[in-house]
């Protein structure tokens, strides 16, 4: 099969954008509308690659948009695969993006609906679609590195490796800060940053000396934070304004302890945007007193008969009104509560699925299972397989 047909038939079952070029014309597009931008290409042009371009790469821009490059075998041909986007974009940020690019069309709408059909993946998918394609046209089967484009986010000192936190928190605390940032958990971050700090005498490691490592460690802090703010639903605008709030703020700090307050309170701060966003869009005294009393129980079997006798209500009373007023039924909510909070053990843990049924109130772990499914689309087990 030819690659034309073999990439034409990729495309139709995954709808990501592919285009094919040869010394850098393109030939081919497989998505028609890709045409009209070409992101892909201008991102990845602007990556810094060695000067023996790699046989595959991809690269991560400042709004967020993964694209990737994989030459083919023994030819002057090389394929675009992207862009694509780890969250849902709104028309602000794209035209943000399209001038960003000197790319400002009047065709902005047009395109932004096609941009929104493109499937959603994190950076961790991104990376699995372009081995698999590395496998299928080259016969290759290595890791694909990343190199920064010349507006990432991702200033690597390291190229080919997307960094993570470098040298400041410990893995696990990473992963449970950023966890805790996209669901909204000021109080847990509270708590995790105390007990580390009441075991830890030293924040930096002895071999972080230099002004140019602390800015790299806060600057990568603060791109991962507003990234997680805006995953759990932050407007993407007001992210990036938080993020360059606090980057000025940083500035102008000349000691180390200045920088860990900071990072606290960067944490806290983006934490407590992704709540305000994640929050019951209603003024009700009696859905503000049911909100609160269903997050102090997660933990626990929890009913709309409880809830009701615990507000001295009628059971069906309190149903209508919290429909009226929020425009889902009160076991939907409950429901949704308990299976945000499951994302979050499910990113931030080791429990088993059972253990995490068990933990939230679940009758059994199916029905857990199931109440995930209906809600996400996938299954926890597949939900945890896919966290970045």
């Amino acid at each position: 099969m030819d690659i034309i047909t073999l990439l034409t038939k990729y495309f139709k079952s995954t709808h990501i954008p592919i285009t094919l070029y040869d010394c850098n014309n393109p030939i081919y597009f497989f998505d028609p509308n890709a045409s009209q931008l070409d992101i892909a290409h201008i991102l990845l042009s602007t990556a810094a690659t060695p000067n023996t371009s790699p046989d595959a790469f991809y690269t991560l821009s400042s709004h967020y948009l993964y694209c990737g490059l994989i030459h083919l075998n023994d030819t002057q041909q090389y394929i675009t695969i992207g862009p694509i986007a780890e969250f849902a974009v709104s028309a602000g940020h794209f035209k943000e993006t399209l001038l960003s690019l000197n790319l400002d069309t009047p065709r902005s709408t047009e395109l932004l609906n096609w941009f929104q059909s493109v499937p959603l993946m994190t950076g961790k998918q991104f990376i699995a679609v372009l081995e698999f394609l590395q496998v299928l046209l080259n016969d290759k089967n290595e890791p694909i590195p990343y190199f920064p484009c010349s507006d990432s986010p991702y200033k690597s000192t390291t190229l080919g490796k997307e960094p993570d936190i470098p040298q400041a928190l410990s893995p696990q605390m990473e992963i449970e800060i950023l966890a805790y940032i996209r669901y909204g958990k000021t109080k847990e971050i509270k708590k995790l940053w105390n007990t580390y700090f009441s075991n830890n005498d030293l924040y930096f490691t002895p071999s972080v000396t230099c002004n140019q490592t602390y800015q790299d460690i806060f600057i990568c802090s603060a791109v991962l934070a507003s990234r997680s703010a805006i995953r759990g639903g932050l407007d993407f605008s007001m992210g990036v304004d938080l993020l360059n709030k606090y980057i000025s703020k940083f500035r102008n700090l000349n000691s180390s302890s200045a920088i860990i307050n900071l990072l606290n309170n960067m944490f806290l701060d983006f934490a407590e945007q992704a709540r305000k966003v994640q929050e019951l869009p209603a003024s009700s005294p009696t859905i503000k007193k049911v909100s609160r009393f269903v997050q102090s129980h997660l933990y626990e079997k929890i009913s709309t008969c409880h809830i009701a006798n615990e507000l001295n209500m009628s059971e069906a009373f309190l149903c209508r009104h919290f429909k009226q007023q929020t425009g889902m039924t009160l076991t939907e909510y409950i429901n949704l509560t308990k299976i945000t909070e499951s994302k979050l053990l499910l990113e931030t843990s080791d429990l088993s699925l059972a253990q995490i049924a068990v933990t939230l109130g679940y009758s059994s772990q199916n029905y857990y299972q199931s109440v995930f499914k209906k809600l996400t689309g996938t299954t926890p087990t597949q939900y945890r397989e896919n966290i970045h």
